[in-house]
């Protein structure tokens, strides 16, 4: 309780009052409420005492608040929370006049407590999916749920004569017909009375037109406090559905829910299995560890419902295509294993590219048009790769690694693999920190126009300057960074830097619209919905567009491998002509080392063919890789199309290409890449540390 004047101070308060607050009556007494409580707490208070002034009637209101902990609510010092019945009643003086707010709390949570444990008894009641039924001390039907009616037929008017033991009746020939039980008296009083009035066990329920379930039964009896039989609840629970759950439980213990496959857990054990039966037979098994290849790639532009149908259509061509003797299990995400008894390497390597086979053939899902998945495959031989379950999982997975570097369809493990993945997982570490550190650079080459040999663009190539490393150039962290998934960060930060510093050249008249800037993007990443968008808000970022207009001509060119094109990603054809659209220009980098097609040439907004450098070193002395590029030359102007050769190194191997129509080249002859800075002060004349300056441009203009 306390008392306060008109002003919000405390004129007398009790101990219970002043306890929350962690302070004794006398700390409190004269002093506002903001000086003892929580501000925003002491506004509230104020604003219903001010309520309570202004109406000058009283103002009753629950509240809820945390109060200190008694003994046997917990720990000392942990406030508890409790609902409080608070009277605010206006104090007046013999003039009528309001000098005051009396406030009185009592604790109801408690009582709220007993009336929302007796709202829940009554809900678990109505609500329960096991018949209840209350009888009085006969044992006779005073009143049933609703599950009971379901699980019966008989409605509650039904039952007023009605007994509880007629209605359930033990199962015959079990332990329920007990010796030295009487005939004449009822068989449930009789369990009672043994049971000392609790009883469960299995009953027969016998409901309306003969209907007959079998039930688990806990009949117990109800007594006052004094003892006195007050009658029973019988709860009655139908034993076809705890059986249909006890199975689904067992089912959702071992096996995979999206695909049906065996789970981890079953996998491990029949593993183990295995490995018994194999050691007393002296026989041997193999483990395969399949992974899905661009399974990524489909769900980041399809959506995971299409990602779970490509899993779901994986695994039933897994489970028909096993045989006896094995057994296929999904271990999580794209991830799965295939057990392949009694084979050695030999015969491990031929089963696992038969499966591999059948999983590759073409489907057709949402987003998906003769589809055809791939995937990559590891395998360990029990014996000669591991004797145990971990060992054998883990060499099996190193295997499946090794195989997606090499771009193998299958590889058996060796022990090299080990030293491998513990550099790589230390590689997949410090990418993780470098993206958030800031690691990464971009260094620029010169494009060359070959008929002049003036500059005409460069290419962004991403740099790692890895602490206690030096600089790492990209072959040796960007294959790690796309098996951990990394690739779709470090292509928007590229794309980002790339189009800050075309930006720069560019307001400062540096380079002009016949100025190309190429970088390098894998093609999921250019799938995912949302790749324009990031370019589009770096072109705003940079001021080149703003939000809602078209941005005028940027000079931006992206590269994709010839590999990349080749393999049917999903969403890839529509965002290279949204590329189009925007005015961004596609080139094929590595040329004539892939899959050549002339459909996708075709079909793709393609403008520039890069020739690889492995057929433009030592061409003019060579005459099949100088055929290959003559023929790679033809081909792009047949199409419309640029050609442009890479490393180009010598004199002789530039006046070739010359004389082949090659059109613009790149390489060490010209320039190697170079950090911005250089680039700007070879080709632009700039200072380091200077805005350029436009007037020292060395680019041709249009």
């Amino acid at each position: 309780m306390a008392l306060t004047d008109t002003e919000g101070r405390v004129v007398i308060a009790n101990k219970a009052y002043a306890q929350p607050f962690g302070r004794i009556p006398a700390e409190i007494e004269g002093r506002r409420r903001s000086q003892f409580m929580d501000e925003q707490l002491a506004r509230h208070l104020n604003g219903l005492e001010a309520g309570v002034i202004a109406r000058r009637t009283a103002l009753i209101v629950e509240e809820s608040v945390l109060r200190p902990t008694r003994p046997h609510d917990g720990p000392p010092g942990t406030p508890r929370p409790a609902h409080l019945l608070t009277e605010r009643r206006p104090v007046f003086d013999d003039d009528g006049a309001v000098i005051g707010v009396f406030t009185r709390a009592r604790d109801v949570t408690e009582e709220l407590r007993t009336r929302e444990v007796e709202r829940l008894a009554d809900r678990v009641f109505e609500q329960s999916s096991d018949a209840i039924v209350i009888t009085d001390p006969g044992l006779r039907v005073m009143r049933t749920n609703p599950a009971f009616e379901r699980m019966s037929g008989i409605a509650p008017g039904a039952t007023p004569a009605l007994l509880l033991d007629a209605l359930v009746t033990p199962r015959s020939g079990t332990r329920w017909i007990m010796a030295g039980m009487s005939e004449t008296d009822s068989w449930l009083r009789q369990v009672l009375a043994r049971a000392e009035g609790s009883w469960q066990g299995e009953v027969t329920l016998h409901g309306k037109d003969d209907r007959q379930l079998t039930c688990w039964a806990r009949i117990t009896r109800l007594t006052d406090a004094a003892g006195v039989n007050l009658g029973h609840v019988a709860m009655l629970a139908d034993l076809t559905l705890l059986r249909q759950t006890q199975a689904d439980n067992q089912r959702m213990a071992q096996f995979d829910q999206l695909t049906g496959l065996a789970n981890r857990r079953l996998l491990a054990e029949r593993i183990d299995d295995w490995i018994g039966f194999a050691s007393r037979a002296g026989q041997s098994f193999a483990l395969m560890y399949l992974d899905l290849n661009k399974f990524k790639s489909v769900n980041d532009s399809l959506g995971h419902e299409t990602g779970d149908l490509l899993l779901t259509v994986i695994a039933d061509r897994l489970r028909a295509a096993l045989t006896e003797g094995e057994l296929a299990a999904r271990i999580g995400g794209d991830e799965f294993v295939v057990l392949i008894g009694n084979a050695d390497e030999a015969a491990a390597l031929r089963r696992a590219a038969e499966l591999l086979d059948h999983l590759a053939r073409p489907l057709d899902l949402p987003g998906l048009h003769n589809y055809r998945p791939s995937a990559a495959a590891g395998i360990a031989c029990y014996g000669r790769h591991g004797d145990s379950r971990d060992a054998l999982l883990r060499n099996s997975d190193l295997a499946m690694y090794a195989a997606k570097s090499d771009r193998r369809a299958v590889m058996i493990y060796e022990p090299s693999m080990g030293a491998e993945a513990l550099r790589e997982l230390e590689t997949r570490v410090a990418l993780v920190s470098a993206l958030e550190n800031d690691e990464f650079e971009l260094h620029f080459q010169p494009i060359f126009a070959l008929d002049d040999k003036r500059p005409r663009g460069c290419e962004a190539l991403v740099r790692w300057n890895r602490p206690g490393h030096g600089l790492v150039m990209p072959g040796a962290f960007l294959p790690v960074a796309a098996k951990a998934g990394l690739m779709p960060a470090i292509d928007r930060m590229v794309l980002r830097r790339a189009v800050a510093v075309q930006a720069r050249w560019r307001w400062a008249g540096l380079v002009h619209a016949d100025w190309t800037l190429s970088i390098n993007q894998t093609a999921s990443s250019l799938a995912a919905q949302d790749w324009a968008e990031v370019l589009d808000a770096a072109l705003v970022r940079v001021g080149w567009k703003t939000s809602d207009d078209v941005a005028p001509p940027f000079g931006l060119q992206i590269e994709l491998t010839e590999d990349q094109l080749a393999v049917d990603i999903p969403g890839a054809m529509e965002a290279l002509q949204r590329l189009r659209k925007m005015g961004i220009a596609l080139a094929i980098d590595d040329f004539g080392t892939g899959y050549s097609s002339l459909t996708y040439l075709r079909r793709m907004p393609v403008t520039t063919l890069k020739i690889d450098a492995s057929f433009v070193r030592g061409i003019e002395a060579d005459g099949d890789a100088r055929q290959i590029v003559e023929a790679i030359i033809g081909l792009a102007k047949k199409f419309g199309f640029v050609a442009l050769a890479e490393g180009i190194e010598s004199e002789a191997a530039l006046q070739t290409l010359i004389e082949l129509g090659c059109d613009y080249g790149q390489g060490y002859l010209f320039e190697r890449p170079l950090p911005q800075s250089a680039f700007e002060a070879r080709f632009f004349g700039c200072e380091p540390g200077h805005v350029p300056n436009p007037d020292a441009a060395l680019l041709a203009r249009p």
